[in-house]
């Protein structure tokens, strides 16, 4: 998809514990721009930590407002959800025109 100045990118994570006790997890968000060189570096990112009941499923949203110096070009957005157990991790993409 395409992004344009004044737009809110949006990402949203669900966090399910599938457990027999409450958890503990931490889902972090990470905005990477890769410039026209194939250097890649991070303009956003963010943490929450959720402790979540034994069946129970945690919503979190995560956002990256694009603004009038936002460079334009290729964004890759990672979402990793982890607990004592493991991680697990998503990407996603969009262009900024």
């Amino acid at each position: 998809p395409n992004a344009h100045s004044h737009d809110d990118v949006k990402t949203n994570g669900a966090l399910t514990n599938l457990g027999t006790a409450s958890a503990r997890a931490t889902g972090t968000y990470t905005v990477l721009f890769t410039e026209s060189a194939n250097n890649t570096s991070t303009v956003a990112s963010s943490k929450a930590v959720v402790n979540i009941a034994r069946g129970a499923t945690v919503l979190r949203s995560f956002s990256f407002a694009v603004k009038n110096q936002t460079p334009t070009g290729f964004y890759t957005v990672v979402v990793t959800s982890s607990d004592l157990t493991g991680a697990v991790t998503e990407y996603g993409n969009f262009t900024v025109a």
